[in-house]
């Protein structure tokens, strides 16, 4: 069945959108892990699509991190190129910083190879690569980042919200949602972990925005920031020119590797 189809045949459902709480649609169902039978929910009033109350996530949380994520690291190398170059040219190059949901630790590590005084915080998975520079979600950041996290939250504008109160900026990535709804083959639907149980849109984005008092900034496709600083822009990382700007970022900052690994002496 193609995209359409499924649009077009979204049939009632009083159950409340968990993002802005408007009534949802039923837009289809689907089998997740193999064994329940989920409806797919959209809200006409700020476009998110969710599942049905996720009733399974400690069966999908089994293994924190899920075995057909193989574009972990090279996600994870691009959106720490992405988020260095917003912090540096944004002007925010003083911790601290926290990778919220922080997996493996490899965005940690990252971030501080470029120089950015980043802390690791994820009670579900086990810290391999920034070992001693975990934190708690206590007191103040200079930025939060939170990736591949939003569409794995229940409550998304109280998590976002939560995550807000200790920064002013928060950069996330998720990928859109394509219009219009896509069909079953769309590989983000995740039926086979069943940890991504909300879908946005940019509209979808805008409304959590909106009802946060924060800035959206948007590539469009998966990188985003919410953010209260008003000259906070988007990184320009295509081309000749981005690569300029982001070479021009490491011979300014001082990477921590070194640093960091006499910590251990």
């Amino acid at each position: 069945m193609g995209s359409s189809g499924i649009a077009a045949n979204i049939k009632s459902s009083d159950r409340a959108c968990r993002l802005c709480g408007g009534a949802t649609r039923v837009a289809f169902e689907a089998t997740i892990l193999s064994r329940h039978r989920v409806d797919y929910q959209h809200c006409p009033d700020c476009d998110q699509l969710q599942t049905a109350p996720p009733h399974w996530l400690d069966e999908a949380y089994a293994r924190p991190i899920n075995v057909e994520d193989t574009g972990l690291v090279q996600r994870n190398l691009l959106l720490a190129r992405h988020t260095a170059l917003l912090l540096f040219e944004g002007g925010l190059r003083d911790g601290p910083f926290l990778d919220y949901a922080g997996g493996y630790g490899l965005m940690t590590r990252l971030m501080r190879d470029y120089g950015f005084d980043f802390r690791w915080i994820d009670p579900y998975a086990q810290n391999l690569f920034a070992v001693g520079f975990e934190a708690a979600l206590e007191g103040r950041f200079t930025a939060i980042s939170a990736f591949e996290v939003l569409e794995h939250m229940v409550e998304p504008a109280a998590e976002v919200g939560a995550l807000l109160a200790h920064t002013d900026t928060l950069v996330c990535s998720t990928e859109l949602r394509p219009e219009p709804i896509p069909s079953r083959d769309w590989p983000y639907y995740g039926f086979g972990h069943g940890q991504h149980i909300g879908f946005f849109s940019r509209r979808s984005l805008e409304t959590l925005a909106k009802r946060l008092s924060v800035r959206l900034l948007t590539d469009g496709a998966f990188f985003h920031i919410f953010t209260r600083d008003p000259g906070l822009e988007l990184p320009q990382l295509r081309g000749l020119r981005g690569r300029m700007r982001l070479k021009r970022m490491q011979k300014q900052m001082r990477s921590l590797t070194v640093a960091d690994s006499r910590r251990f002496e």
